[in-house]
């Protein structure tokens, strides 16, 4: 718990006190939960000067009504998201628009998905050769929080923001 205190050493001990609650929060709560994605819309919503999430009291709280969810190209969703994510990468190269394979693995209560898995392709940077690999993609509420690597499954990786945004604001939404 954070004290009230002055001083370069309170400052010191806040930040080391802040650091530990935070390797707390997400040592104990799953990269695509919603106390995770609650957090992270609320630390956004801070930085930008807006109110904070307030979660309703269980007793008084209406039940949310069911939206219809179109149809969405998550192929490209999962292309775009790996290529912002392999500009990271060091020795690996992503095959651009070669994302297959694309499975809504589960769903939440709305049928928007909580999980999506999708195959993709990239050169092996130590031996030249075309790889397979594979994403997993995790939302909470309707919004992609979490990428998961199958050759890095120890790191959580948050997607790409704007990615992120353009998929909220409907760009990813299948044309019939």
């Amino acid at each position: 718990m954070i004290t009230s205190g002055k001083g370069p050493a309170n400052m010191l001990e806040h930040k080391a006190t802040l650091d530990r609650e935070v390797l707390t929060l997400l040592s104990e709560n799953d990269c695509g939960g919603a106390t995770v994605a609650r957090f992270q819309e609320n630390l956004r919503r801070f930085a930008a000067g807006e109110e904070p999430i307030v979660l309703p009291d269980s007793n008084t709280a209406p039940a949310p009504e069911a939206v219809p969810v179109p149809q969405q190209d998550f192929a490209a969703l999962m292309n775009d998201l790996i290529v912002a994510d392999a500009r990271s990468w060091g020795i690996n190269r992503f095959v651009r628009n070669s994302v297959s394979e694309t499975t809504v693995s589960a769903t939440d209560d709305w049928g928007r998905p909580r999980r999506i898995v999708a195959v993709y392709s990239f050169i092996n940077g130590w031996n030249n050769r075309g790889t397979e690999g594979s994403m997993t993609l995790e939302f909470a509420n309707g919004r992609p929080v979490c990428m998961i690597f199958l050759d890095r499954p120890e790191q959580n990786i948050v997607p790409n923001e704007d990615i992120v945004v353009a998929y909220e604001g409907g760009k990813y939404t299948a044309v019939d």
